[in-house]
């Protein structure tokens, strides 16, 4: 198995992309994870080396020693540095040390190269090695087709190309008047934060989209975009158009990993002075009406295609260019969910976004992260942003 070059051709324009983000700086992201029962590391280890088997991201059974599982003391801080560690394998794995065997719940942080992971299929994988290393088989796993957006168009009707070509097309014309920080000359190392936050933070946002048919989505959204407008303004920057990337997941179920299964990313555009959460709720109830699945699909590849080359410093095209982004997974009741009283997640800032929202909804507990480019935003933009985000 070639294991740090993966020689393979890429086969979409997105690997496309992260494999040249890659050249440039690792694109990780971190899942932490508090579980019910202790974990030997050998067995967490030939776990994980089993269902990278299953995902087919590894062929030989026996050379266990090729997946990482360290001992931490603070997982957080592990996660941190992490987002900005190469990795040679799509997976690493830490267990916090220090007298867990004491305590009833084992915590354990899974490293994922976005290369070979999204966030539905990390969460599958993490779910299957537990119950693997809990000394239990998981169900039958089924592993769906490799889908691109031009396979979506072939099976849904090339007959929607021009709507769709020209959406793409207005959406570029928006982004060039978007302000985004930097231009790709700045240091791609990521900086993170998990938030907390007081009491009753999921029922606030509830609250505040029903009184206008919001989802928590959007009221995380018009959170964001209101911080925004007001470090912007702190900064003396006069820009009046903002866009927030928002990735949520459409799968209706975690397993088995059927041909659907996507993640739909859309822009949503703000200006200043807008009533932000009835605008948003706009955008992002057309979105859902006009399958953002595959614009998505496709404006991603698009903009990947245009990706020029890591190496001249230039960040990508004005085809995906937002000034920040939200990406929010409600994690479903599955199997392995028994072992697991905690979840959390942080995701690199990567290629598109400078800064980026992380939400993770499991078992009606939210949790949310940060991550930003260090030289893009200063202590206050982010207190700002938090104070915004959890109000």
């Amino acid at each position: 198995m070639a294991r740090s070059d993966w020689s393979c051709a890429p086969r979409s324009s997105n690997e496309r992309m992260h494999r040249a983000w890659e050249r440039r700086h690792p694109y990780n992201f971190v899942c932490l994870v508090d579980v019910t029962t202790v974990l030997a590391i050998d067995n967490l280890r030939r776990a994980a080396v089993e269902t990278l088997l299953e995902f087919g991201l590894w062929s030989d059974r026996d050379n266990l020693n090729e997946i990482e599982v360290v001992e931490v003391p603070d997982l957080e801080e592990h996660a941190r540095r992490e987002l900005n560690a190469t990795l040679a394998n799509p997976v690493r794995l830490a267990i916090r040390s220090g007298g867990a065997g004491d305590r009833e719940v084992c915590a354990v942080a899974f490293t994922y190269r976005h290369l070979f992971f999204d966030g539905t299929s990390s969460t599958v994988f993490l779910r299957r090695t537990l119950i693997r290393a809990n000394g239990e088989q998981p169900p039958l796993l089924q592993l769906g087709q490799f889908r691109r957006g031009r396979d979506f168009l072939m099976e849904n009707g090339l007959w929607r190309v021009p709507g769709l070509l020209g959406r793409l097309v207005l959406d570029a014309a928006k982004m060039r008047s978007v302000y985004a920080r930097g231009d790709g000359s700045e240091s791609p190392e990521c900086g993170s934060l998990f938030v907390d936050y007081r009491a009753g933070l999921l029922d606030r946002l509830r609250r505040e989209g029903d009184r206008v048919g919001a989802t928590v989505n959007d009221v995380l959204l018009a959170r964001m975009a209101r911080a925004t407008l007001v470090v912007d303004s702190l900064r003396n920057e006069q820009r009046c158009d903002i866009a927030i990337s928002m990735a949520v997941s459409l799968r209706n179920g975690i397993e088995p990993l059927d041909p659907g299964v996507c993640v739909a990313v859309c822009p949503v555009f703000l200006r200043r002075g807008a009533d932000m959460l009835r605008s948003i709720q706009k955008q992002t109830n057309s979105a859902k009406q006009t399958r953002s699945y595959m614009k998505s699909l496709i404006g991603i590849g698009i903009g990947s295609r245009l990706w020029r080359d890591a190496k001249t410093g230039c960040r990508a095209s004005n085809v995906y260019v937002p000034s920040l982004a939200l990406t929010n997974m409600r994690v479903p009741a599955a199997a392995g969910d028994e072992l697991i009283v905690r979840w959390r997640r942080v995701v690199a800032a990567g290629p598109m976004a400078p800064l980026l929202v992380t939400a993770l909804t499991h078992s009606n507990r939210l949790e949310i992260s940060l991550s930003w480019r260090k030289d893009l935003f200063s202590a206050q933009d982010l207190a700002t942003m938090v104070s915004h985000i959890c109000r």
